[in-house]
């Protein structure tokens, strides 16, 4: 709670935080906080907080890759894949 609070007054008060910056986006240095105490609360956790719910591009080449074309959501990636291999 005290890192809670003290990243808080960082962002909030004395408008002093940094934000993490990635390679694609910045995340507010208080939702990263926030997030960090939500995960291990929560007993979850995830590879990257990197990651922006953007579309990816994707690229494949083979049979089935006339399904990879352009932007996708990742959601959408391993449907495609099954379907590719006809396993849907």
């Amino acid at each position: 709670i005290a890192k809670l609070r003290e990243s808080c007054d960082l962002t909030f008060t004395r408008r002093e935080a940094v934000d993490q910056k990635t390679l694609y986006n910045a995340f507010n240095h208080f939702a990263v906080i926030v997030f960090d105490i939500f995960n291990r609360e929560l007993g979850i956790g995830w590879t990257s907080s990197d990651h922006t719910a953007n579309f990816v591009p994707v690229y494949a080449i083979g049979c089935g890759a006339d399904l990879f074309r352009g932007s996708l959501n990742n959601i959408e990636i391993p449907g495609l894949i099954l379907r590719a291999a006809d396993l849907d």
